[in-house]
């Protein structure tokens, strides 16, 4: 993934669905995915998600 791109569908499946799953039903839940938009509504709520979430977001955004 080069930078300045969205992380790819399966990553953002990933990261929405197994590692923030409960944060992302909380507060995204009407975000469709793709193109990075389940992410940008999990980081525009950073100060509620777990410290597993946040590292995780903090992984992807290191690899953009």
């Amino acid at each position: 993934m080069g930078a300045g791109q969205p992380p790819s569908m399966r990553e953002e499946l990933m990261l929405t669905r197994e590692v923030c799953g409960p944060e992302f039903r909380s507060y995204c839940s009407n975000v469709p995915l793709g193109g990075g938009r389940g992410i940008q509504c999990l980081e525009a709520n950073a100060a509620n998600l777990s410290p597993r979430c946040k590292a995780a977001l903090a992984d992807i955004r290191a690899r953009r």
